[in-house]
């Protein structure tokens, strides 16, 4: 019977790779036979790119509904299997860029990704690209085995912190995989059983938390303990990748081992045990941060393009969920993000996956366009393969409607309800972000500086985009976090303005300003409160711009319908009907569309933003540049609008009053204090509570 899921993906693969016509190149080799690759041809990402074709083309090449269709798609996937032998470090002919590929810590990811097409089809390759096929294969788990290194470090490796230049969950997996599956590609090969005992110790320090150090869990006959290379994820299973808490990262890792072990149940051969080290523990902390429409919530926000890479790789990481992992609604959030691909993808009648959404990038950097596109349609190829053999899950508990997550290390905190999903990240992509939305609408969730102060100095350099401040001028000083049932009650400072330079005139060699950024979640599944100050230090500092709050909500095709802020009043507004946004301070509202200005966005925002200040103007040494105390709930029809009072007293300490349905709350923060306990240098006094008699309170 026919799946009419599978058909509409099976269409969207005909239509892109017919789009894909306009990137796709070709050439002969001696004998005549046709080699191609789409997009760039070079070596690096332009070889994981055409291998990502190839798994798309593969997929269509088994799976279209017609012959001549069938026929057309192995004829250029075959082609690109045969410019990727061709190319590589072992093969006959260079890339497009003069070089070959091969023999480097990442380049046997995209022969994982396209792993179900290579057996599939290399049998059908003439006998010099079959022999080439089996020398590259077996040459890059030599080289892995034997050779591996990255960044010029060698060995099995791990590290939590990132910029400790160890961190490699990933690549471990991808390696270890490779190692795994050309073992049992060529099993009666003399190096076969080396392969084997290199793939164990690369899998097990894939997803490795601290605790493996003294595991004595066996898994493929080794204890995990004795082959330890360092932890790549905190205890909390929280990843610090690409120097931030990188959610996307964390997909990533499952969504290798989803190509593994997917592909080598269906071709009947052994799946390592090893492979799922940690999956299931890692799973539980990606769920919970997985909205009902498939969509990733970034509560560490991202440096990419939004709502691609990472965010396309959670869909082989759902089919694994469901097959292996035991997660029974993870195929209904497989079919959402489907849902997603097909708003966007019909925004245009070309056949590209990404649409107009892309056409800037694709305009300015038409490689990286190519390399993206690529993404969504190998995952979509890959499901597509694998949908046929997809079985009901183990049975697994019923998903809880609340969760939380957090690391006082790694600083940060999320709570997700029924109603709100709330998180503040000291350490995310854009270095501080905090998020509040309704858990059925995470299009209205946007990351970058999200909920914090945005500073704008001359001579700081170019932001990513206009709703932010550039990250290299800003520095985590020190923060103090506190989780309770059903919130989190936190504090940062931030040094503002590092290493100013103004073009033939002066630059600085210290912060100009600090920020403060207090944050409360409370435990009503609704309300987070916040407080924004910002104050110049011992000179008069060269300030462009300065606001408070900063509440990005996305404007592009992924929402549902346009977006409505309604003004109540000049320190009120609501949004769609189902967020509160209240402050002390007068609110504004600008529109910041998708631009060459976007950096790597790729989505207008509508920004929220309070006491905003534009245009060069100039506070006192010791001044202060913003306060703005601030209230975002998620409402219901019948609540009455969130009341706020933010008072300071004679020493500065700052109470931030605020009334909702069920009570009033009372924030309370020192930014002098010095006996609080923190990471980093001293932020200060913080307490939370309700205001009434015997009420709990939070310090």
């Amino acid at each position: 019977m026919s799946d009419p899921e599978a058909d509409r993906v099976g269409s969207w693969l005909v239509e892109w790779l017919r789009y894909a016509e306009q990137d796709w190149h070709t050439r002969q080799d001696d004998a005549a036979l046709e080699q191609g690759w789409y997009g760039s041809g070079y070596t690096g990402w332009g070889a994981q790119t055409t291998l990502q074709y190839l798994a798309a083309a593969g997929a269509v090449a088994v799976h279209a509904a017609t012959p001549d269709t069938r026929r057309w798609a192995r004829r250029r996937a075959l082609a690109a299997l045969r410019y990727s032998i061709a190319t590589h470090v072992t093969g006959f002919a260079d890339a497009e860029d003069g070089r070959r590929w091969g023999r480097t810590w990442i380049s046997v990811l995209g022969l994982e990704r396209a792993g179900w097409v290579i057996d599939e089809l290399g049998p059908e390759l003439e006998p010099r690209y079959r022999a080439g096929l089996d020398q590259l294969l077996v040459d890059e788990a030599d080289w892995q085995a034997e050779h591996h290194e990255r960044a010029g470090e060698g060995g099995i490796r791990g590290s939590r912190w990132s910029h400790e230049g160890l961190n490699r969950p990933e690549s471990n997996l991808w390696c270890g995989a490779h190692l795994w599956r050309t073992a049992e590609r060529y099993p009666d090969h003399p190096r076969a059983q080396r392969w084997r005992d290199v793939a164990v110790p690369f899998l097990l320090n894939a997803v490795s938390v601290p605790s493996d150090a003294t595991s004595d869990e066996v898994r493929d006959g080794v204890r995990v303990a004795d082959v330890h290379g360092g932890p790549n994820f905190f205890e909390s299973y929280a990843l610090d990748h690409h120097d931030y808490l990188n959610v996307g990262y964390m997909v990533i890792c499952t969504s290798n081992a989803a190509f593994a072990h997917l592909d080598l149940l269906s071709q009947g051969r052994a799946v390592p045990e090893s492979l799922s080290w940690h999956q299931g523990d890692l799973w539980q902390r990606i769920r919970a941060l997985v909205a009902p429409d498939g969509r990733l919530v970034r509560v560490g926000g991202d440096t990419r393009v939004r709502y691609a890479y990472c965010q396309e790789y959670l869909l082989p990481a759902l089919q694994y969920a469901e097959h292996e992992l035991g997660d029974t609604g993870a195929s209904e959030l497989a079919s959402a993000y489907l849902r997603l691909v097909e708003r966007e993808r019909a925004e245009t009648s070309d056949g590209s996956l990404y649409g107009r959404r892309l056409d800037p990038l694709g305009i300015a950097q038409p490689y990286y366009r190519a390399r993206l596109e690529t993404d969504r349609a190998c995952v979509l190829g890959r499901w597509l393969h694998h949908a046929a053999r997809r079985v009901a899950g183990r049975p697994a508990d019923p998903e809880p409607t609340t969760s939380a997550w957090s690391d006082d290390e790694h600083g940060f905190a999320m709570t997700r309800g029924e109603n709100r999903i709330a998180s503040a990240s000291w350490r995310a992509a854009s270095g501080t972000q905090v998020l509040a939305f309704p858990t059925a609408r995470p299009d209205m969730a946007e990351w970058a500086l999200n909920l914090c102060p945005v500073l704008r100095f001359e001579g700081d350099g170019a932001p990513a985009s206009p709703t932010e401040s550039p990250k290299a001028q800003r520095r985590l000083a020190g923060y103090q976090l506190e989780t309770f049932d059903g919130g989190f009650l936190t504090a940062a400072r931030v040094e503002e303005g590092c290493a100013l330079r103004i073009a033939e005139g002066w630059h600085g060699a210290e912060p100009v300003a600090d920020s403060w950024i207090v944050v409360a979640a409370l435990p009503d599944d609704a309300t987070v409160v916040g407080l924004h100050l910002a104050r110049a230090r011992g000179l008069r500092p060269p300030l462009l711009s300065a606001l408070g709050l900063n509440l990005l909500i996305p404007n592009d095709v992924h929402t549902t319908s346009e977006h409505s802020i309604v003004g109540v009043d000049d320190e009120a507004l609501c949004v769609d009907g189902q967020l509160d946004v209240v402050s002390d301070q007068p609110l504004s509202v600008s529109s910041h569309p998708v631009s060459s200005t976007s950096g790597l966005r790729s989505i207008g925002v509508e920004r929220i933003a309070a006491g905003a200040r534009h245009g060069r103007y100039w506070v006192p040494a010791g001044g202060s540049i913003v306060e703005a105390a601030w209230v975002v709930r998620v409402r219901r029809p019948e609540d009455a609008r969130p009341r706020l009072v933010h008072e300071v007293d004679d020493a500065g300490t700052h109470r931030v009053d605020v009334t909702v349905p069920g009570g009033t709350w009372r924030l309370e923060f020192d930014p002098h204090a010095q006996d609080q306990p923190t990471w980093g240098e001293r932020v200060g006094a913080l307490s939370l509570a309700p205001l009434g008699a015997g009420a709990p309170q939070h310090t």
